[in-house]
């Protein structure tokens, strides 16, 4: 059966009990965790769960599972045990915050599955993980996990922003000698803006996301860093997107863009109704990187690289003509102006690397850009109130600016 173990203020916990499958949650603050072996003083070993803000938690490996997951602080989670039972699932989730996890010492999980999602992941110079075992081998995650049993796209939990793989590491899931099962080894960041509804219809909004994955970094054959598996993918990419894109890919209707669209406008209204001047400086900006650094990549069947970004910062401004008081007429002079800009690049770097494939060798890069920039002007218009209200005014003038710009690398 699954436990559950949710800290609330309980007193340290010794789990002697065996169990199948086993999930610890933290707490909902900041939290600086270790997963260590775990002495029982009777000839045993487990592992323990410890840190300051939470009561710490001994429990023998659990044989088919173990999930861990950090809560909604920002959390820290450095994995130095090595006593993992075989066969068994290994997942940590960072959830809400900005979450790191390091693995600072060597382990085998005898063909469990392995998945670290945070948004920092990082595995220090020297470690070797393997997942393959008798037949059956595990995948090795980094920057994503699967909260099931098998790992589809449904079921993954996808945090990472950057991976840090050292020198000499091995990440091995290829099969072991005399064996023929193999797991995939995939290292993903991924960065999708999070815009709130208030910074999306900011006249000012600057946005900058980047992801990188930089792996290897040693010198010579002794240092060199093993990605090993049946496919191996690294992927890297950062996108952002205006609140009206995202709501249309979330509700799947162009009409709820249409509804923020309608905001953004009234907000405009307002603004230039007291002064006659309105703006929007949109900065947007994506960066993708993936550096391989005498890494040697060894799969039975394809390889994938691939850095993409997506950036933009496209907008639509609008001044209507100011009064000058209740019953005052219009405004002389009606300003918009409206600034995009988007920067979109993408890097691979292969240096010293070597590729071993027994299927497909892919390696893309792309960067796509859009900042499609309108400024509106409506000058002497009755929009705020009839002329008897707001008597016409035969000097009014009306601008409207718009720069877009774009670079993609």
């Amino acid at each position: 059966k699954r436990q559950t173990v949710t800290y609330a203020g309980l007193e340290p916990v010794v789990n002697t009990g065996a169990t199948a499958d086993l999930e610890l949650t933290l707490t909902s603050g900041a939290d600086t965790a270790t997963l260590v072996d775990y002495d029982f003083g009777n000839g045993t070993y487990g592992l323990i769960l410890d840190g300051a803000t939470f009561e710490s938690t001994a429990f023998y490996a659990p044989t088919s599972s173990l999930t861990i997951k950090l809560g909604s602080g920002d959390d820290s989670l450095t994995i130095s045990a090595t006593r993992f039972a075989s066969g068994a699932r290994l997942v940590v989730i960072g959830e809400g915050g900005d979450d790191s996890i390091t693995v600072s010492s060597s382990f085998a999980t005898g063909g469990g599955h392995m998945g670290l999602a945070a948004e920092t992941v990082t595995i220090s110079d020297g470690v070797s993980i393997t997942t393959g075992g008798i037949g059956v081998a595990g995948d090795i995650r980094l920057g994503d996990a699967c909260d099931a049993a098998s790992c589809t796209d449904d079921d993954l939990t996808v945090e990472g922003k950057s991976i840090d793989v050292g020198h000499t590491v091995s990440l091995d899931a290829g099969a072991l000698d005399g064996e023929t099962a193999e797991g995939a080894v995939v290292l993903t960041a991924f960065s999708d803006t999070d815009l709130t509804f208030i910074n999306a219809l900011s006249p000012i909004s600057p946005i900058i996301e980047s992801v990188d994955i930089i792996v290897g970094g040693g010198t010579g054959d002794a240092e060199q860093t093993l990605l090993r598996g049946s496919d191996i993918t690294v992927s890297a990419i950062a996108t952002d997107s205006k609140l009206t894109q995202q709501i249309d890919n979330e509700v799947g209707s162009a009409w709820a863009g249409l509804l923020v669209g309608y905001v953004e406008r009234a907000i405009d209204l307002v603004i230039s109704r007291f002064s006659g001047l309105n703006g929007q400086l949109n900065i947007r900006g994506a960066g993708a990187d993936i550096d391989l650094d005498n890494v040697h990549l060894d799969a039975s069947g394809d390889v994938t690289i691939e850095a993409q970004t997506t950036a933009t910062a496209s907008l639509t401004t609008f001044s209507a003509n100011g009064v000058a008081g209740s019953g005052g007429a219009f405004q002389s002079i009606t300003v918009a102006i409206g600034v995009g800009i988007a920067t979109a690049t993408s890097t691979v770097d292969l240096t010293s690397a070597e590729i071993e494939a027994g299927g497909d060798v892919s390696v893309t890069t792309s960067a796509t850009t859009d900042a499609f920039v309108t400024a509106l002007t409506s000058a002497n218009s009755s929009i705020l109130g009839p002329d008897s209200v707001n008597p016409s005014n035969t000097d009014a003038k009306a601008f409207a600016v718009a720069v877009a710009v774009t670079e993609e690398t």
